[in-house]
C-alpha cells in the first residue's frame, strides 16, 4: 500500500489545459511550466510508486521512477493518455546522481570539493563543471566551455590562484567509461585525465605553465540537502563531514597525507545562477575523530522573498533550521554572523570571517551567455560557533582552517 505523501504541486493550471504530451519538464527548453517539489519528507518505497491527485479540475495519476530521476504524471485528455514528467529529488540516494541531459541548452551542474589541509597551511577547492552542454557552452566566452575542471589553491599567507581547463562536450564518453547515465548510481564523470565519482576523484590540468594534479579518496558519515526546487535547481552535500586521503601536487610541491585534510563534497545544479546568495560550510574537529559540521544557505526568491536553511551535524545528530536571523553580512570583507533556533529549543550562534585581502573573487559565466558575474570565496575562512542544547552547557567550537564562505551580491 502507498502511504499518502505531502507534496507541494505548483503547475500553471491553464498550462495543463494546453498539454500535447509527452513533455519533459526537466528540460528548460520545454514550454510546459510545471514542477513537483518536496514539501515534506517522503518515506522510502520501491520503484514505480503510484498515487493520485485532483488538480486544476483534472484527475492526475502519478508514477515515480527513482532510477531515471523523474516523476511521471498521467492524465486523460481528448480521449488519450498524456504524459507530464516532473523532477522530484527525494528518491536520490547518494545526492551525486547526474540531473542534466546533454541536450540541455541552458543549465549548469557542478560537483566540487573543499579540502582543508590537516596542517592548516591552506585549502584546495576543486570543481567539475557541466554548462549548457546542448549548445556547446557559451562559445563567445573563453571561460564558457561546456565541460570544465577547476583547481584553486588558498594558501595560508598569500593570494589564492585558480586554474581552469575546458573541454568540448564530445570529450565525454556518454553511457560508457566517461559519464554515468542520468539518475544512475554510482555516479561518475571523466574528461581528459580528470575523473570524479561517489567517493574518489583525480585530476590533472596544465594552464599557464602551471601543473596541478590530484588523486583523492574521501569518506563521510553525514550528507544533507539544503535546497531542491525541481528543474529550477538544487544544492546538495553528499559528503558533509568528509575526511580526505591521498595527494595533491602543484608543480613540484606535493601535499600528501592519510588523512590529507577535512571538508566537504558538494553537488549543485540550476537553470541559472542566483543573483544573490550567501553560503557557508564549516568543519569542526571533534573528540575521538568525530567532527561537527554546519552548513547554511541564503538566496533570493521571487516576489522579494528569501530562502534560508541551515543544517548542523553535531554529536551524531542532525539539527535543521529553516529560519534564522542574520545580524551581519559584509560582502566586501566577507563576514557573516547568524543565529539559528528550532522548535526544540536548540540555539546555534555562528560567525564566519574571510581573511580580508586574501578573499578570492572569481568570474562565473551566466548560463544565458550574456556575460559574467563575480563570486567572492574564501575557502580558508575562520569560524566560531556556540551550540546551546536544552539542558546542557553551551559548547564553543572554533576553526581557522575548516570553513568556506561564499557570497554573490551586496
Amino acid at each position: 500500500m502507498i502511504r499518502k505523501s505531502r507534496f507541494f504541486i505548483a503547475p500553471v493550471c491553464n498550462c495543463l489545459g494546453r498539454l500535447s504530451g509527452p513533455a519533459d519538464t526537466s528540460s528548460p527548453d520545454t514550454p510546459l511550466k510545471c514542477w513537483l517539489s518536496e514539501a515534506g519528507r517522503v518515506p522510502q518505497q520501491e520503484d514505480n510508486r503510484r498515487a493520485s491527485l485532483r488538480l486544476c479540475g483534472r484527475n492526475l495519476n502519478f508514477r515515480w521512477d527513482s532510477f531515471n530521476g523523474a516523476s511521471t504524471i498521467r492524465h486523460r485528455a481528448a480521449g488519450r493518455d498524456e504524459m507530464i514528467r516532473c523532477y522530484s529529488c527525494w528518491h536520490m540516494r547518494t545526492l551525486n546522481e547526474r540531473f542534466s541531459a546533454l541536450s540541455m541548452r541552458r543549465r549548469y551542474e557542478v560537483w566540487f570539493l573543499r579540502v582543508g589541509l590537516t596542517d592548516g597551511g591552506g585549502a584546495w577547492w576543486l570543481r567539475y563543471l557541466l554548462m549548457n552542454p546542448g549548445r556547446g557552452g557559451c562559445a563567445g566566452d573563453p571561460l564558457g566551455q561546456p565541460v570544465q575542471v577547476w583547481a584553486t589553491w588558498f594558501p595560508r599567507e598569500g593570494k589564492p590562484e585558480t586554474w581552469i581547463q575546458g573541454f568540448p562536450v564530445e570529450s565525454l564518453d556518454v553511457g560508457g567509461a566517461g559519464l554515468s547515465k542520468r539518475g544512475a548510481r554510482p555516479f561518475f564523470l571523466e574528461v581528459g585525465e580528470s575523473r570524479i565519482g561517489e567517493d574518489a576523484c583525480r585530476g590533472r590540468i596544465e594552464v599557464g605553465g602551471q601543473r596541478v594534479s590530484w588523486d583523492l579518496r574521501y569518506r563521510s558519515s553525514f550528507r544533507a540537502e539544503l535546497s531542491s526546487k525541481g528543474w529550477i535547481g538544487f544544492s546538495r552535500t553528499p559528503h558533509s563531514d568528509a575526511v580526505f586521503s591521498g595527494e595533491i601536487a602543484l608543480n613540484d610541491r606535493v601535499f600528501r597525507g592519510e588523512p590529507l585534510g577535512f571538508g566537504m563534497q558538494g553537488h549543485n545544479c540550476g537553470y541559472r545562477h542566483r543573483h544573490f546568495w550567501t553560503w557557508t560550510h564549516v568543519y569542526f574537529h571533534g573528540a575521538r575523530g568525530r567532527g561537527s559540521t554546519f552548513e547554511a544557505l541564503v538566496y533570493e526568491m521571487p516576489f522579494g522573498m528569501m530562502f534560508r536553511k541551515a543544517v548542523l551535524w553535531h554529536g551524531g545528530e542532525k539539527y535543521t533550521f529553516r529560519k534564522f536571523s542574520e545580524s551581519e553580512r559584509d560582502s566586501r570583507q566577507l563576514s557573516w554572523k547568524l543565529e539559528c533556533t528550532d522548535a526544540r529549543g536548540v540555539r546555534v550562534e555562528v560567525r564566519v570571517s574571510g581573511r580580508g585581502r586574501f578573499v578570492h573573487r572569481l568570474p562565473y559565466v551566466k548560463t544565458d551567455c550574456s556575460g559574467r558575474f563575480e563570486v567572492a570565496n574564501d575557502s580558508l575562512a575562520l569560524a566560531r560557533m556556540v551550540v546551546r542544547l536544552p539542558g546542557r552547557a553551551a559548547e564553543e567550537l572554533t576553526t581557522d582552517s575548516g570553513a568556506v564562505l561564499e557570497m554573490v551580491g551586496s
